[in-house]
């Protein structure tokens, strides 16, 4: 049974109905009601990432999808509740999951500038870099080269602009 697109829009939307508000939502005559907030700071982002990176392993998927990324974005987009020391164990754990797909994600022109951000935001987390840095430096090199030869125009120069922008100007 596909989802409303009303009920998808509502439910993925990053404005809220009103704070507050909760939204009940059958996924079908056989499924539980699921009861979300529609206020997104109301979310345990760490425990939602971890359930996106589960469903995508689970549905053997070799990469983020767009929908996956806005999803992320929502969980990571703030670096300092990357950077809280209690949750330091918790993010890397999402990290150490999620790796392969955003390093995957890098070349992709649909979502190659959200998914530097995600990245970005785990690289320079000042609890989180250095952590991070010994679980991507392999991985990293690897999707450069693909990158690099690739076709993608777009990604390429979205990675250059991340670079110009985020790492030389913080030099």
């Amino acid at each position: 049974m596909p989802i409303d697109q009303e009920i998808k829009q509502i439910i993925l939307s990053e404005e809220p109905i009103r704070t507050g508000e909760e939204i009940y939502y059958s996924l079908g005559s056989v499924s539980f009601n699921y009861k979300l907030k529609s206020d997104v700071g109301n979310f345990d982002v760490i425990l939602l990432a971890n359930a996106l990176i589960d469903v995508i392993i689970a549905q053997e998927k070799e990469s983020f999808d767009v929908e996956h990324l806005q999803i992320l974005m929502v969980c990571c987009q703030n670096r300092d509740a990357l950077e809280e020391p209690h949750l330091v164990e918790s993010w890397l754990k999402v990290y150490q999951k999620m790796k392969e797909y955003l390093l995957v994600s890098i070349c992709d022109s649909e979502i190659c500038a959200d998914s530097t951000d995600v990245l970005h935001n785990f690289l320079t987390a000042e609890n989180l870099k250095y952590p991070v840095y010994n679980e991507t430096k392999e991985l990293f090199v690897k999707s450069l080269e693909l990158l690099y030869c690739g076709e993608s125009d777009a990604c390429k120069e979205n990675f250059r602009q991340y670079l110009l922008d985020k790492v030389v100007a913080r030099t």
